[in-house]
């Protein structure tokens, strides 16, 4: 560690001359050095790839400098790896420094402050970097979340100026489209490649959005591309709109719109409904506005069948098309809601990528210290019958629920003098279903049905770290084949043959309650991403 020390005042400049000078925490932006100030005087002296400290209000707030620099009082240099960095992150974030300071003024702390403040750090370098590694990925994803925080803010600002109607008009769907031919190929007759596209009905309902960009997005083909001569008249063309005529639900009705197309020859397949404009609409716009509930809602009466549900020419032709008379502005409703779609898209590749995340996190996080034990050295089977507890119920996905906050029906026998107790901690799982993750750790006390088996932790196990480990695929695996029985139907994992399985487990019980901390705010995370994904649904949905 370096101490800065300032040069004379009357070296200073803001014109770039000899050395870039750091006095204070002004010159750090975003974590990192930003020339601001030059100086011709060399006094003390950090380099590229050092880290830098303000000592001087705020004390402890971090950056780092990708120029050798001179230091002035306000700021220390200290050579140090990403750990470091980021170690010394938290302790200003813990506001360690801040019980050091001193003055009156400005608060600053000196250089002994610095030098006596201890560390908690591996003795392996390799594992420093990788968590340093991590922490940083994960400083750039906070990042990234506050650039569109802020994105969002300014989307709020702008968005009636998309979405406001001035002048828009209503035409009857025959004053809007003539209708094209579709072919009647089936799905057997369709392949991967080939000379001619074909947009079947089912890939409209599950796998296209409300625009089909050619360009971009997968297509099947026809196996005999010489059916397209019958066709030549409805070969599809930018801007036309495919609707499905049959689903097995309300869904029947769901449309796309064509763009994105050069030179490849479309046609429109199997209960599809081609519609092409007799007028210009602006791209994107009468697929989203065909799509919403206001266009929607007009197909509800008029759809027929029990089992299949279909919806005919005929009765397209009595809906309303609106749209605003202005195509700038038909324009700027397709262009905002491309946004959102991308924005959905993100956000959902965003909530995948975090659930993968926590699949495979243990191989980040696994430490050397960690040794493989039996289940049954971790875990004792709790046998105790509680017949007058609160019923709590062993899900899939969420684990133990209060079977009160689940909204079913109680189908629990009368006489519960059978029931197993559970108390905070017991991890409790569903015998026949653990090979299908059905456990949980227990954050309550209560009872669940004797065809459960319940486990208490032993000493030296936090039972909420193995909890995760129990939802890993890999050990959902395990449970797998070590469960008894001759078909899935009847499967089941009982304790003594889940006190032979192996796992790895940290031998440190704070390291274990670290790592379920860890688990429990990544959960967190993906919560807070799925209600993001559906909010931004729903707002599509209330603007559509």
């Amino acid at each position: 560690m370096t101490m800065g020390q300032s040069p004379d005042g009357s070296t200073y400049s803001e014109t770039p001359s000899d050395y870039i000078l750091v006095q204070g925490n002004a010159d750090l932006k975003d974590g990192w050095v930003s020339p601001r100030i030059w100086t011709t005087q060399k006094t003390k002296t950090a380099d590229a790839g050092d880290l830098i400290m303000s000592v001087r209000a705020p004390a402890g707030a971090m950056g780092k400098t990708t120029y050798n620099v001179v230091i002035g009082r306000g700021v220390a240099g200290i050579k140090g790896n990403e750990y470091i960095y980021q170690y010394l992150v938290k302790m200003d974030l813990d506001s360690y420094w801040k019980k050091l300071a001193s003055g009156s003024t400005f608060e600053s702390i000196k250089s002994e402050d610095i030098n006596r403040a201890e560390f908690m750090m591996p003795r392996d370098i390799d594992e420093q970097d990788r968590i340093g590694e991590y922490f940083r990925n994960l400083n750039h994803l906070i990042t990234l979340h506050q650039c569109k925080y802020n994105y969002l803010l300014r989307l709020k600002d702008c968005i009636f100026s998309f979405i406001v109607k001035t002048t828009w008009e209503q035409r009857k769907f025959t004053l809007v489209f003539d209708f094209l031919q579709n072919n009647a190929i089936s799905r057997a007759e369709l392949a991967k490649d080939g000379e001619v596209m074909n947009v079947h009905y089912g890939d409209i309902l599950v796998k296209y959005a409300e625009i089909l960009d050619i360009a971009t997005n997968e297509i099947t083909y026809l196996m005999d591309s010489s059916i397209a001569k019958k066709y030549q008249a409805s070969l599809l063309k930018n801007g036309d709109v495919i609707i499905a005529d049959a689903a097995e639900d309300e869904t029947v009705g769901k449309c796309t719109e064509i763009t994105g197309l050069l030179d490849e020859i479309v046609l429109s397949g199997l209960h599809t409904i081609p519609c092409r404009p007799k007028m210009k609409y602006a791209e994107s716009y009468l697929g989203y506005y065909m799509n919403s509930d206001a266009y929607h809602n007009q197909l509800l009466p008029l759809i027929q069948g029990t089992k299949i549900s279909s919806i005919s020419k005929s009765a397209i032709k009595t809906t309303w098309i609106s749209a605003p008379i202005s195509e700038q502005e038909q324009a700027k409703i397709g262009v905002y809601f491309n946004k959102i779609n991308n924005l959905i898209t993100l956000h959902q590749c965003k909530y995948n990528y975090l659930l993968r995340l926590k699949d495979c996190i243990f191989s980040f996080i696994v430490k050397t210290t960690w040794e493989q034990r039996k289940l049954g050295d971790c875990f004792t089977e709790r046998v105790e019958s509680m017949p007058d507890g609160e019923l709590i119920s062993v899900t899939i996905k969420d684990g133990i629920k209060k079977f009160s906050e689940l909204g079913r029906h109680d189908n629990s026998n009368d006489d519960k003098s059978k029931y197993k107790k559970v108390c905070v901690g017991d991890i409790a799982y569903n015998s026949m279903r653990m090979w299908q993750g059905a456990s949980g750790y227990s954050p309550y006390e209560g009872i669940v049905s004797p065809a459960y088996t319940v486990i208490s932790p032993n000493l030296g196990i936090y039972s909420k770290c193995l909890a995760y480990q129990f939802k890993l695929p890999e050990m959902i695996r395990t449970f797998q084949v070590n469960s008894q029985g001759i078909t899935s139907d009847n499967w089941n994992l009982k304790y003594p043959a889940l006190s032979q399985i192996e796992i790895f487990v940290s031998k440190d019980e704070e390291e274990q309650t670290q790592i379920a901390e860890y688990f429990a705010n990544l959960d967190n995370l993906i919560a807070l991403h799925q209600r993001k994904l559906e909010k931004l649904k729903n707002i599509k949905k209330s603007c559509l």
